[in-house]
């Protein structure tokens, strides 16, 4: 029983170190950009990622990310999607 009890305290323990260790660093908000390859979502794409001191990251949403990474190299987070079909917006 007492083996128990210590174990549950230093779980605990570790938990509420880990938590008030993440609150420490804050996380950037993430700003999604729908259509970042199009003729529009390209122009506000490099201009999101042009600004000096960048308080967001930058996911970029297309429908065919490796197609988007090869012509616009790794600027930002390629994610593979389509508002047109929903059950690919979920990832």
């Amino acid at each position: 029983m007492f083996k128990r009890r210590a174990f549950l305290a230093a779980s605990l323990f570790a938990l509420s170190f880990t938590a008030s260790a993440q609150e420490a660093v804050p996380k950037k908000p993430v700003v999604l950009l729908a259509g970042a390859t199009g003729k529009n979502g390209s122009v506000i794409l490099k201009s999101l990622l042009e600004l000096s001191s960048q308080p967001y990251t930058v996911r970029a949403m297309t429908r065919d990310a490796e197609a988007a990474a090869e012509k616009f190299g790794k600027i930002a987070d390629w994610r593979q999607a389509d508002v047109l079909q929903p059950e690919t917006l979920t990832p």
